[in-house]
C-alpha cells in the first residue's frame, strides 16, 4: 500500500464513492497535495521515472469538467509508481497498452 496521505478529493474521485483509506474520508489539504506532487517530482528525478500519458487531458476540445478543469492524478501517479514493479521501453506495445489502461 501507498504511503502516502490518502484522502481523495471529489475531484480526484469524480465523485465515485467514498475515499475511505486509511479511513479518513477526507480530502486532501492543498499543503498535502502540494507534499504529493513535491514527492512525485523527487521520485521521477531520482529513478527517471515518468508519469501515464493520459492523452484526453491534452485535448483542448469542447470537453466540460465536472470541476471546471481535468481531475489532479498526483495522488494516483504517486503511488503507481512507487508500487510498480516494470518499467516498459518508450515506444513498446507494453507501453502504449500501460498508458491506455491508465487513460
Amino acid at each position: 500500500m501507498c504511503n502516502t496521505p490518502m484522502a481523495a478529493s471529489p475531484a480526484q474521485t469524480h465523485m465515485q464513492g467514498p475515499a475511505d483509506v486509511n479511513g479518513s474520508g477526507k480530502p486532501l489539504t492543498k499543503a498535502e497535495l502540494d507534499g504529493v506532487k513535491k514527492e512525485l517530482e523527487e521520485i521521477k528525478a531520482k529513478y527517471g521515472l515518468k508519469e501515464p500519458t493520459r492523452s484526453f487531458m491534452d485535448d483542448e476540445s469542447d470537453t466540460k469538467w465536472r470541476f471546471g478543469g481535468p481531475p489532479d492524478y498526483s495522488l494516483t501517479n504517486l503511488c503507481y509508481l512507487k508500487q510498480r514493479t516494470k518499467e516498459h521501453p518508450e515506444n513498446s506495445l507494453e507501453k502504449i497498452v500501460e498508458n491506455l489502461v491508465k487513460t
